[in-house]
Parts: C-alpha cells; structure tokens; sequence
C-alpha cells in the first residue's frame, strides 16, 4: 500500500499575511520579502511531521512580529532555491534581508525550533519600545482577568 503524502499548506496571499508559501527562484523571494525589515525563510519537507511541527507554531510569532516576513519553502519543490542557499538539511531557516536587487543572508540555524526563531528574531530586530509596552501591558491585563 502506498502511503499517502498529506496536501501542502494553502497558500497565504502576501496582501493578508506576513506568512508566505513561495514557489521560484530567487526574484520571487526578493519581491516577497522587499518590504521587510528582515524574512525568516524556512527550508521544509512537506511530508515531515517535525517540519509541520514548526509550520504550525510559526501564526504565533508571525503574530508578535508584523513587520517581518515568514517564507515557507519546499524543498522538494524549489530546487534552485535550495542550490543557491546551499540547503543540505531541513528544517534550515535563513534569516534574510532584500539588499538591492538580491537577498542578502543576515543569519541560519539549523533544526526546527520555534524557541530558536524567537531568539533570533529578538537579537536581529532593533529593540522596539512600543511593542515592549504593548506587550507588557497586554500581559498586565492578561493577568489581572484571570484574578476575576
């Protein structure tokens, strides 16, 4: 018997969502990530479970960072992408920024790690102060409800 592959996540249009599942090559990168500060592209197979691990914790922190953009890749999918970023191993993560008419890699970590993304996103984003008391705030809020 055969084993059934499971069905690639629906594609998110970039105009509702900063997350983003990307077939083609490197141009079609550069226009997805172009407005943002910094893109988290991340390498997967659609058909390992820890790789759909991961794609489900990832609305979360794409939630907490608006501006940043978060680009699924398949790696069955997107060879030349793969070749160009020299992905060997999935789940890879880049941490990428549009440099002119390139994307220019900032940071990598390799392994699927929602905790690891976070890490990484705190040390290569400018320290925002607005969100830092929005988010403090929301937990103050948080937290008194709950004492009701």
């Amino acid at each position: 018997m055969k084993k059934q592959q499971p069905a690639p996540p629906e594609p998110v249009s970039a105009e509702k969502s900063n997350i983003i599942y990307l077939e083609g090559e490197e141009k079609q990168l550069l226009l997805a990530i172009k407005q943002a500060p910094l893109a988290v592209v991340i390498f997967t197979h659609v058909w390992c479970s820890a790789d759909r691990s991961l794609a489900q914790k990832i609305p979360e922190i794409a939630a907490k960072y608006p501006e940043v953009k978060f680009v699924f890749i398949d790696f069955d999918k997107n060879p030349g992408l793969v070749a160009h970023f020299e992905i060997t191993k999935v789940p890879h993560i880049k941490y990428c920024r549009a440099d002119g008419n390139s994307v220019a890699e900032a940071a990598e970590t390799i392994g699927g790690s929602a905790r690891l993304i976070m890490e990484k996103l705190k040390e290569m984003l400018p320290k925002d102060e607005v969100r830092s008391e929005q988010m403090e705030s929301q937990e103050s809020q948080d937290y008194s409800s709950s004492q009701y």
